[in-house]
């Protein structure tokens, strides 16, 4: 294996880490397997009528088999995570939280999900180089930079989605696919499909119709790894799910049923056809011009396993699942995501057989060359920027972290002959955005740790149900996307204006702000610009600080000043006297 490889090899590791790192928070997309992944963690079967699907079932049913083979791993692996191993995940000033909460084992979980995806690639790439004869081995390298600098591939690697739990198995088994082993790979791909993501089946069965017109399956026998595959992926989603849900289901079918035949899909959105070509693909190549101007070429010409002809499949494949993804009224770029590794194939392909063609002047060989290294660069650096724009969009993460940490304070100092609080229990209110926007069951305090307080979390959906003695009077802090402060009495929720009453002889006080990216601000680029061309010499400081002194702390100010950032989701404590206690 060459150093190019074993750097891209790590890249791709490394990359998954960095986006985990700078965002260990959750979206509201991610809810149901990362909830499931708790709950298989920290609870027995025997307690399954406690687990969150049945309070928060979701509009469809979903698969716990990713959730249980993550949460395998992550109870065997937990060891690891009880000290601050992961405590580069949060901020300095935060990291605490780790010792009070499982949100390490959250981080841990979603570490093993981006491993089995990063190592997923590699067997893809690894896959390329070993299929190639001598000449077009340089097609492993190009496609793995081509892929490296594609942002949104690499930031939801750990997260867990459907999609990106399903990936792993799908790169797998396209890996095996490029080498000759196309029988085990239609039977992954069918299991895969099955269990996981349904269009999945609609990928398989191109690329199945494409291999026999190709001639490189036979079709009774391709067949048959496609039944066997589909029958063991029926029998698992089958028996284990319905032990879950309590009656009988295969999720992915029902989730079929639901969006497609009943067409429901569309109540969250429609595109035109062209939308997945014109906006999704360009999105995820980060408008990489290399890519969208050579994955077309690469249709046509294949250098892989000697001319069989693998990666001209794929990458066929790949086209032809989405224009027919295309077809659906309701799009989502996660949804063509399994496309993206062939599609990058065929560019890389193309990518061989340029420089092949300019090997007879040299000058313009190696101006290619450099062109194609130099704008991967600049995606590969735009995607890191990206990803710390994106870590700012988990304002209820970062919420729930600062009220804890101000309960666990509270615990430890908890005075009930001096407290403004009647009895033990604290009860938390969190509304919809907040619960969105990074809270999990992982971010809640254990209650072991605490020695003199209960805290009580609640995340009632409806409103108009907290409006009674058992309600809004009952909670102790709320965390809200609503601004309540003295200036605005009032708040929308729902498209109808409440209010947030006040309990009897208390008031709400607000003791934080979570923010949230709201833009760029070009202003702070304008005035480096004009100190380093008033002060020439302020370059050797800003040279030595970045490449000597190793801190490139001006750097991380610099970003940070350049983002605008604006107050989202709001934290307000329950207050019976003039000053809060704590």
């Amino acid at each position: 294996m060459t150093y190019s490889s074993v750097l891209i090899n790590a890249g791709f590791i490394a990359m998954i880490t960095f986006f985990l790192i700078i965002s260990p928070y959750t979206k509201v997309e991610e809810s149901f397997n990362i909830q499931a992944i708790y709950d298989l963690v920290t609870r027995d079967f025997e307690e399954i009528d406690e687990f969150d699907h049945f309070t928060f079932p979701g509009v469809v049913k979903r698969s716990f088999i990713g959730s249980l083979l993550i949460s395998t791993l992550t109870k065997l692996l937990s060891p690891i995570a009880k000290n601050k191993l992961f405590s580069f995940a949060v901020s300095y000033e935060n990291a605490e939280i780790l010792d009070i909460t499982k949100l390490n084992l959250q981080i841990l979980s979603r570490f093993i999900l981006g491993l089995f995806n990063g190592l997923a690639l590699i067997s893809l790439k690894n896959s390329v180089v070993n299929a190639c004869n001598r000449r077009s081995r340089t097609i492993g390298f190009w496609y793995g930079l081509l892929q490296l600098s594609q942002f949104h591939f690499f930031y939801y690697s750990s997260r867990t989605l459907p999609n990106f739990i399903a990936l792993p198995f799908v790169n797998f088994a396209l890996s095996k696919f490029i080498i000759g082993d196309l029988e085990i790979c239609f039977a992954i791909l069918s299991f895969t499909g099955i269990i996981f993501r349904i269009e999945i089946l609609i990928f398989t069965g191109i690329l199945f119709l494409v291999s026999i017109f190709q001639k490189q399956i036979k079709l009774i026998n391709g067949l048959k790894y496609l039944i066997i595959g589909g029958l063991i992926g029926l029998a698992s989603t089958f028996f284990i799910d319905s032990f879950f849900w309590g009656e009988r289901t295969i999720p992915e079918l029902e989730s079929f049923y639901y969006n497609v035949i009943e067409g429901k899909s569309s109540n969250w959105g429609t595109e035109p056809w062209y939308y997945y070509l014109t906006f999704y693909l360009p999105k995820l190549f980060l408008k990489n011009p290399v890519v969208l101007l050579t994955i077309v070429p690469g249709f046509f010409f294949d250098f892989v396993n000697f001319r069989v002809g693998t990666i001209k499949s794929i990458s066929i494949t790949s086209i032809l699942f989405v224009l027919v993804m295309s077809l659906q009224p309701h799009k989502e770029w996660r949804f063509i995501i399994y496309a993206i590794p062939g599609l990058t194939l065929s560019s890389a392909n193309t990518t061989v057989k340029i420089i092949g063609e300019l090997r007879n002047v040299k000058f313009l060989q190696k101006f290619f060359k450099v062109t194609v290294f130099a704008v991967c660069l600049f995606n590969i650096l735009l995607s890191l920027f990206m990803g710390y724009i994106f870590s700012f969009n988990y304002p209820g993460g970062e919420a729930i972290n600062k009220l804890n940490l101000r309960l666990y304070l509270m615990d430890k100092e908890f005075n009930p002959l001096m407290s403004q609080y009647q009895g033990n229990e604290f009860k938390v209110h969190m509304d919809v955005y907040s619960c969105m926007t990074g809270i999990t069951l992982f971010n809640e305090i254990d209650e072991e740790v605490l020695k003199n307080i209960r805290i009580v979390y609640d995340k009632t959906e409806d409103i108009g149900e907290l409006n009674d003695d058992q309600g809004w009077d009952s909670f102790d802090f709320v965390i809200t996307d609503f601004d309540n402060d003295e200036n605005q009495n009032k708040f929308y929720y729902q498209e109808k204006l409440v209010k947030l009453p006040d309990p009897a002889g208390c008031q709400w006080v607000k003791i934080n702000v979570s923010k949230i990216y709201s833009g760029f601000q070009y202003k702070p680029i304008v005035m480096l610009l004009k100190n380093l061309m008033n002060n020439p010499e302020s370059i050797s400081g800003l040279t030595y600080d970045l490449f000597i002194n190793g801190t490139g702390s001006f750097i991380f100010r610099f970003f940070k000043s350049a983002i605008a950032l604006t107050p989202k989701v709001y934290t307000y404590e329950k207050v019976c006297a003039q000053e809060t206690l704590f």
